[in-house]
């Protein structure tokens, strides 16, 4: 009994896969008159091939296999560079050692990535900045981006925006870094750029001010996570320094 009810619910949940997603209608008469053969067709011709292009089935495939075998992206990566020496194969080695913490072998695989037509790329110049960032080089990454800035007037990243403001929140230079974050609160106004811009405001002595960029982070649009998420502590830190001032 309970198999057959099983049967019945796969059933009737792959026919309405079939009207929500537009396939064709025979697959509906299929599923009723053959419900256990027709299933299996209906999901082998029409539904596995499909997910192989779809992304969120593609994510967790990607992370269950690294749970698996952690070091596979790594060894294969390897194999690819080792098979041709390119440019998207010394980023894709860059991004292995970059996620395994190996952030000097990292830099040295995105550096290389910078030949011919890509000597100057931004993305792998943000890349090798990043990584510098978290290496605890706030100088060179600092430099880094000067350089990508310089070599390409018109690009333009929200993340390369904020990495830049953040080499300069490192190296303590509170009135850039200051400039910085008030630009980011303009166009990418999150919790950590308002509760930096504050803490910029107060070190330099502005406390009016650092008190209006928390006052602002706490009464906006988005109420402070109520769950332990990483965005909750930049409420938390914003509320702690107006008790503070």
């Amino acid at each position: 009994m309970p198999f057959l009810v099983l049967s019945v619910l796969l059933q009737l949940a792959l026919v309405v896969h079939v009207m929500k997603t537009g396939r064709d209608r025979y697959w509906v008469w299929v599923l009723l008159m053959a419900p256990l053969i027709g299933g299996l067709a209906y999901l082998i011709i029409e539904v596995l091939p499909g997910l192989k292009h779809n992304r969120n089935v593609k994510r967790a495939s990607e992370k269950f296999n690294q749970r698996l075998d952690p070091s596979r992206g790594m060894r294969e990566a390897a194999h690819a560079l080792k098979r041709q020496q390119s440019v998207d194969n010394f980023v894709r080695m860059g991004e292995q050692c970059e996620q395994a913490g190996m952030l000097s072998d990292a830099e040295q695989y995105y550096e290389q990535a910078l030949t011919g037509q890509y000597q100057h790329d931004p993305h792998i110049l943000q890349r090798i900045a990043r990584v510098q960032l978290a290496d605890q080089r706030p100088a060179a990454c600092r430099q880094t981006l000067e350089t990508l800035i310089a070599k390409n007037p018109d690009h333009r990243s929200t993340s390369g925006h904020e990495l830049y403001a953040e080499a300069l929140y490192a190296l303590e230079e509170w009135p850039a870094a200051r400039d910085e974050y008030q630009a980011l609160s303009q166009y990418n106004a999150t919790a950590k750029v308002r509760y930096r811009l504050g803490l910029c405001e107060e070190k330099l002595g502005n406390r009016s001010a650092a008190r209006t960029a928390w006052q602002t982070l706490l009464d906006g649009d988005n109420a402070a996570p109520t769950d332990e998420t990483p965005e909750r502590v930049w409420f938390d830190k914003a509320r702690l320094g107006l008790n503070n001032l």
